[in-house]
């Protein structure tokens, strides 16, 4: 049910990002605060990552999607972590 829930979760969030113009300010604003989070800190103390973070369009469009508000909810947190890893982890990979 849980990856149900998340696949669904997932392509709203496509479909609402394929709309939505995320600007610049958006994505620095949510860097701002992700910077609290301490599994973000770590992604941003590794030169590798903290690059990528920095310069990869893909990556920076996710994050510049979260909706920082809801960053309260432990569900929405969640989900916003894993995917943002993910995304970290398969910009890596190529």
């Amino acid at each position: 049910m849980d990856s149900v829930l998340s696949l669904l979760g997932n392509i709203a969030t496509m479909i609402f990002f394929s709309f939505k113009d995320i600007t610049e300010e958006e994505i620095e604003n949510n860097i701002k605060y992700l910077e609290q989070e301490k599994w973000f800190q770590a992604y941003l103390n590794n030169d590798k990552y903290n690059k990528l973070i920095a310069n990869n369009t893909t990556i920076r469009k996710v994050i510049g999607s979260i909706n920082i508000n809801k960053m309260s909810k432990p569900n929405y947190h969640k989900r916003q972590q894993i995917r943002v890893e993910k995304v970290i982890n398969k910009q890596t990979a190529n």
